[in-house]
């Protein structure tokens, strides 16, 4: 794939960047649809964003722009033009020979990447003109040409009507040839064409030739166009717009059709690779000539941020509009781009409690405020605040903060569960429940604010060794809210006076700040200044050390990170990190076994055996203990195999203590805390649509498992992949005969598989009838003290039901009833690591009772 670039203002479409437009239409919640996906879903498409591009003239800008929307998780409808306007006989989408269009191999293989990158292709509807020219039938040119794309591979359902001088001369618009686009209002009549011909509107059939709609006939909300020299919203104009405009233009509209034509934006030289999922990156680039210039202004001593491998310089943001601005607004300080992952309006402490074990979620935020009801860009803050991508990103060249949401928001921590978040008033749903189970909490002083930062980074470096870290003040002169937290303007000293590798820029003097968007935080007030005072800080922060670091080795890096600091980084006392005083409210919660277990080599961690050699194994589980080693490599430390220097292990295990699920009821009355009840009321529902769960045979139920495995291709934990795309017969085949769960023959090492069940009379698995469809399975692999979800995985078309829930209950259930038999001596259970998977599946385990904690393993007996 070519590279990615970004495309800029060239005086008709009058927007800086497409990118960053896209972004803000993203934050409208609205789902990107192509055309087709809409007017197919017919009553069940009431909220999209459709995307459409009239490709005139250039075919590989609209290439570009289709890359640039899949980088960022959209589909667009792209409607080809064949030639014969513009007085052209050839253009990018073929060429007119005799009395027929010779397809561009070009253009062919341009629209079937388009179409592999999710995106449809249609009809730039021009064929009346075009008939007339090569003296053809049209009802027999349209169908022709969609035979042609057909042979390519690509399937054509849509037209969008193009608005050419012909048309207008004749006195029709281009729809007006099809039978399906006759309206209330429209008349029956024939026009007169060139040479005296007539031609009778409304006559041709879009069904008979296989199409399912006029984009025209799409019903919006709200309109958007690049047409003409201006850009329209609605039924305003705009000269020139700021991309991060449109949430905001759009408001509260749930339908938007946005018109881009490609040829109309201008592209840069010099792109970013693509680096498909990759967080949902955004990959900016500059013109090659700009960044050259920008390499000949800049001595070693200025800004310049380039990686040696060549990909885009890749930054964790973990601040607000402050950073953002300062990268997206100073483009030239990175000639190959830039990719930032971007987690903003969240103090850093809600960052810790994730940590901890016990962060919000974005479905707690919801149980408290109406979102639904909020402004596009309220909604796109407070839904943000609950992402935590930052802390799971890797292969960054920088992690960047700033001072806005640790000294401005106030948060309202839950009385029991300890989590924190921050609440608009105006859009809560019950505010006595919010005062009765949560209680509100201070700002951050400048020191809390530090450590948090610290831990925050602690963590990110694991992953990223020798991670530079910048701290930028946010200025808030022209916000004179905030003038009270004046000392936050030492917040960058203060960390790098407690972590090495921190680089800050001074607070600049009122006189240096050159406000922008005056206005954007009440009359008269703003925090957005120019690129220019931007530009400021980060030159500060290059030459008080950031730069030589960030050319410097990775070995140097990692050696000055792990050094200590030297000297506090301004008059006032660093302060020391210590431990909070008193266990979080989680920590107290903790089952006694888990807080209070092994302090071999990891605080605080648990001490576990794979029970080789015990007196009921069989010769086969000394194999299940080396592949069990193996298995939880990234997971458990080895003291006896890895010895002392053991590398760190990648991820921190999600545990259920067996001890606590004795009581089964006891256990299930702690889950329900979470959600006010949520869990159980899922599982409650699950149970009254008649899902049941049990033992199964494996090979029982093949074709049902490949069937859950198929019916999602993306799920919490990603794309899916590797074993769980196999065909049946790569499965071992649909089963000829009964098979029933084999029990284990040594309790301590053993595989059972639970499912959920629907009763279905009269299904079959291969030739053998089992009146019963399985719907969703759980791998339950013991080996010695643990027990581990291998799998878990819930048909797509039965999830919002309940039944994984209902599933991960029942089999706790079965752990509890079974702990004088196959369970006998299993002392936790165990769903992967945290940072497996996005922020969802990890709330999932959180409030399925699974608690963070590390692990020593051994795999025979525990040292005394």
């Amino acid at each position: 794939m070519d590279d990615i670039a970004d495309m800029y203002l060239d005086g008709r479409a009058k927007v800086s960047s497409y990118r960053a437009m896209l972004e803000s239409l993203l934050e409208t919640g609205l789902p990107a649809l192509t055309h087709l996906e809409v007017m197919m879903a017919r009553e069940g498409a009431q909220r999209f964003l459709c995307l459409r591009h009239d490709v005139d003239h250039d075919v590989e800008k609209a290439l570009r722009m289709a890359r640039i929307e899949h980088a960022l998780g959209m589909r667009a409808s792209y409607y080809l033009l064949p030639p014969g306007d513009y007085d052209k006989r050839e253009n990018y989408y073929g060429t007119i020979a005799e009395s027929r269009i010779v397809h561009s191999p070009r253009m062919r293989e341009i629209a079937q990447e388009i179409v592999g990158l999710g995106h449809e292709i249609g009809l730039h509807n021009d064929f009346l003109q075009l008939s007339v020219v090569l003296g053809r039938p049209l009802r027999e040119l349209i169908a022709e040409q969609i035979a042609e794309f057909q042979s390519a591979g690509i399937e054509i359902k849509g037209s969008a009507s193009h608005g050419s001088r012909f048309a207008r001369a004749c006195g029709y618009v281009n729809y007006e040839i099809f039978a399906e686009c006759f309206r209330p209002k429209s008349v029956r009549r024939a026009i007169e064409l060139p040479g005296g011909k007539s031609f009778d509107l409304y006559s041709v059939s879009m069904a008979e030739l296989g199409l399912e709609y006029e984009a025209y006939d799409l019903k919006r909300d709200c309109y958007i166009s690049d047409t003409g020299s201006r850009i329209l919203v609605r039924d305003a104009q705009f000269e020139t717009v700021q991309p991060t405009m449109f949430a905001d233009l759009v408001g509260s509209s749930e339908r938007v059709v946005a018109l881009f034509h490609p040829e109309w934006w201008r592209v840069t030289d010099a792109g970013a690779a693509a680096r498909p999922g990759a967080d949902r990156a955004a990959s900016i680039a500059v013109p090659a000539a700009s960044a050259a210039a920008a390499v000949r202004r800049q001595g070693a001593e200025n800004p310049l941020f380039i990686r040696p491998d060549g990909k885009p310089f890749r930054i964790g943001v973990r601040g607000d509009c402050c950073s953002r601005r300062a990268v997206v607004m100073n483009k030239a300080l990175f000639p190959r781009g830039v990719e930032l992952i971007i987690n903003e309006k969240c103090p850093n402490s809600c960052f810790v409690d994730t940590l901890s074990g016990y962060g919000a979620s974005l479905e707690q935020g919801e149980a408290l405020c109406d979102v639904a009801s909020m402004p596009p860009t309220l909604k796109h803050y407070y839904v943000g605040q609950f992402d935590r991508s930052v802390l799971d990103a890797r292969d960054l060249d920088l992690l960047m903060f700033d001072s806005y949401s640790d000294m401005n928001f106030e948060l309202w921590r839950h009385r029991v569960h300890g989590w924190s978040l921050w609440v608009h008033p105006k859009y809560l749903r019950a505010p006595d429940h919010l005062r009765s189970v949560f209680e509100k909490v201070r700002q951050a002083s400048l020191d809390e604010a530090a450590q948090a930062i610290c831990t925050v980074i602690d963590h990110v470096r694991k992953a990223n060794p020798g991670l530079p870290v910048l701290i930028l003040h946010q200025p808030f002169e022209h916000y004179p809210k905030l003038e009270k937290r004046s000392e936050f303007h030492h917040l960058g000293e203060r960390v790098a006076a407690q972590r090495t590798g921190v680089f800050f820029a001074a607070a600049l003097p009122r006189q240096e700040l050159v406000p922008a968007d005056v206005g954007s935080c009440g009359p008269g007030l703003t925090l957005h200044f120019d690129a220019a005072t931007y530009l400021k800080m980060l030159e500060d922060a290059w030459r008080r050390g950031l730069g030589a670091m960030l050319t410097a080795s990775a070995a140097d890096r990692a050696a000055l990170v792990a050094a200590k600091p030297s000297t506090p980084a301004s008059d006032a006392p660093a302060p020391a990190v210590q431990p909070p005083s008193t266990p979080s409210p989680v920590q107290a919660q903790q089952p006694a076994s888990l807080s209070t277990a092994s302090t071999a080599n990891i605080e605080g961690a648990v001490q576990i055996s794979y029970g080789q050699g015990r007196a009921e194994c069989r010769p086969s589980c000394g194999a299940a203990v080396e592949a069990a080693v193996k298995t939880f490599a990234q997971y458990f430390r080895h003291p006896q195999i890895d010895g002392d220097a053991a590398p760190e292990p990648r991820y921190t295990p999600m545990l259920i203590d067996v001890d606590e699920v004795r009581d089964f009821a006891a256990w299930e009355a702690r889950i329900k805390k979470f959600g006010n009840g949520a869990r159980l009321r899922q599982k409650r529902k699950a149970a009254s649509m008649d899902y049941y769960v049990k033992l199964f045979g494996w090979r029982q139920h093949v074709p049902d498992v490949h069937d859950v495995n198929h019916s999602k291709s993306v799920r919490s934990g990603g794309v899916m992949r590797g074993s769980y795309l196999r065909s049946v017969e790569e499965m071992g085949g649909a089963p000829d005969r009964p098979y029933a769960p084999v029990m284990p023959a040594c309790p301590h090492h053993w595989a059972l598989t639970f499912g959920v069940f629907l009763k279905e009379p009269g299904h079959m698995q291969g030739s053998v009838r089992v009146d019963e469809r399985l719907v969703a399975y759980l791998s339950l692999r013991r080996c010695g003290d643990v027990a581990l979800y291998s799998q878990i995985l819930g048909h797509g078309d039965h999830l919002t039901h309940g039944i994984l829930v209902l599933l991960h209950h029942e089999v706790v259930r079965w752990v509890s009833e079974h702990l004088n038999g196959p369970a006998r001596g299993l002392r936790f259970l165990m769903y992967g690591g945290r940072q497996n998977g996005g922020e969802s599946l990890y709330q999932f385990k959180r409030q399925s009772g699974f608690t963070v904690h590390p692990v020593l393993a051994f795999p025979g007996p525990l040292p005394s």
